[in-house]
C-alpha cells in the first residue's frame, strides 16, 4: 500500500514542479506549439521526395508557414495579449528557443535542397517555390 501512496505523492510534487507563474504565457506557447505539431503532421503525412519539384514546392511551402508563424507569434502576441514586463520577459525566453530551432532546420533543410538544385528557378518551381526559397534564404541565415 505504501508503494501507491508514494507513487501519488511523487505525480502531485511533479505538478507542483512545474506551476508556474505565467499561465497566460504557458497557455500560448502550448497553443503555438500544438499548431506547431499541426503542421508537422500534415506534411509529414507525404514521403519525402526531394526529387520530385511538385514534393520541393511543398516542402518551401511548409518551411515558410513554419517561419512564418514564429515570427508572427514572436512579434504580435505579446501585444496582441497585453502581456505585462514580466509575462513579456517570460515569452521571449520560451519563443527565442523555438525560433532559434525553426530557423536553424529551416536552413539547414534548404542548404540540404540547394545540393540538388541550383536555386528554385521559376522557370521550374513556379513564382512562389522562388519566392518562398528568398524567404528562408537571406544571407543573415545562410551565413548560419
Amino acid at each position: 500500500m505504501k508503494a501507491p501512496i508514494f507513487m501519488v505523492l511523487v505525480f502531485i510534487s511533479g505538478m507542483l514542479a512545474q506551476a508556474s507563474d505565467f499561465p497566460r504565457v504557458d497557455a500560448d506557447i502550448a497553443a503555438y506549439d500544438a499548431r506547431v505539431a499541426q503542421l508537422k503532421a500534415a506534411f509529414e503525412a507525404q514521403a519525402a521526395q526531394p526529387s520530385n519539384k511538385g514534393w520541393v514546392k511543398s516542402k518551401l511551402d511548409h518551411m515558410v508557414q513554419l517561419d512564418q508563424l514564429v515570427r508572427d507569434t514572436a512579434m504580435n502576441l505579446p501585444f496582441q495579449r497585453a502581456y505585462d514586463e514580466r509575462e513579456k520577459s517570460e515569452f521571449r525566453l520560451q519563443i527565442m528557443s523555438r525560433w532559434e530551432k525553426v530557423d536553424a532546420k529551416n536552413t539547414g533543410d534548404l542548404k540540404e535542397l540547394l545540393q540538388l538544385y541550383s536555386w528554385f528557378k521559376v522557370s521550374e518551381f513556379e513564382t512562389k517555390a522562388d519566392q518562398d526559397a528568398w524567404i528562408l534564404g537571406s544571407v543573415r541565415r545562410m551565413q548560419k
